[in-house]
């Protein structure tokens, strides 16, 4: 979808990894205060591991995801002939730029706008871009129902990452 997108989602994996590290370490640190028999403090997870958070008995568990997620981005960002699929929900996209502090949003890109269904208080505009087709779900007072093209920006905190070949998440 373009160059400046590029960019944003080789930057969000290198930060996704940055996370990834210091969650190794920590972890690494509750297995050896596991192993003698410390008490264990209470750690919360920078990104999505919430609901596993306070069971010592997933820590190894979570050690080994997090260092096979790590070396997989660190492999993808090496790699550059490999492809990586990025997805996303039509409720993370957005036609106008926010200034909100909990949405991390991609450069613009100019998408067109094939059709627009009306569905009362939201819209689902059908775009495309570079022969990739996807929806994007918005408030419907956002959209120019006449619009041909519009400026779409991602959520980058809800976007993940698919390896092509195997179809496995990455991120």
């Amino acid at each position: 979808i373009g160059n400046k997108l590029y960019k944003d989602v080789e930057k969000e994996l290198n930060s996704y990894n940055e996370e990834l590290l210091s969650d190794i370490s920590t972890l690494k640190q509750l297995i050896e205060q596991k192993e003698k028999n410390k008490p264990i403090k209470k750690f919360i997870f920078k990104k999505k591991d919430k609901a596993k958070n306070d069971n010592p008995l997933t820590y190894e568990n979570q050690l080994k995801d997090k260092e096979a997620q790590f070396k997989q981005i660190n492999e993808l960002l090496a790699n550059k002939e490999k492809t990586i699929v990025l997805g996303f929900r039509p409720t993370d996209v957005y036609i106008n730029n926010r200034n909100d502090k909990n949405i991390k949003l991609s450069s613009k890109i100019e998408v067109n706008v094939d059709s627009i269904e009306i569905l009362g208080h939201e819209s689902i505009i059908h775009a495309s871009k570079d022969g990739i087709s996807f929806l994007i779900n918005v408030p419907s007072n956002e959209i120019d129902l006449k619009a041909k093209k519009v400026d779409m920006y991602l959520d980058l905190n809800k976007v993940y990452f698919f390896d092509k070949v195997s179809g496995r998440r990455i991120a």
